[in-house]
């Protein structure tokens, strides 16, 4: 699923364990409109059969200044978005 954020595989771990932009990516992620990304919160939401909606997704990032992709993976970990 597609929220906005990078895909991880673009970054390599050094033997120190620090993160780098893998070199051979040029090319950023392409921004989601605000109706491409509720419809995809809305599409994991639903998978898990969650009681959140995206709409109550979007408030909280938007109230508290925290972006989507962060809000939705501590609900994932936390209670499977509402459903533990």
């Amino acid at each position: 699923m597609q929220i906005g954020i990078e895909n991880l595989s673009d970054y390599a771990v050094t033997t120190t364990g620090t993160q780098t932009p893998d070199q051979t990516k040029d090319k950023k992620t392409p921004e989601l409109t605000p109706e491409q990304l509720k419809k995809n919160v809305q599409l994991e939401l639903e998978k898990y059969r969650s009681p959140v909606t995206a709409v109550m997704v979007l408030t909280a990032s938007t109230t508290y200044k925290v972006p989507v992709e962060y809000i939705m993976a501590i609900m994932k970990n936390d209670s499977g978005y509402g459903t533990a």
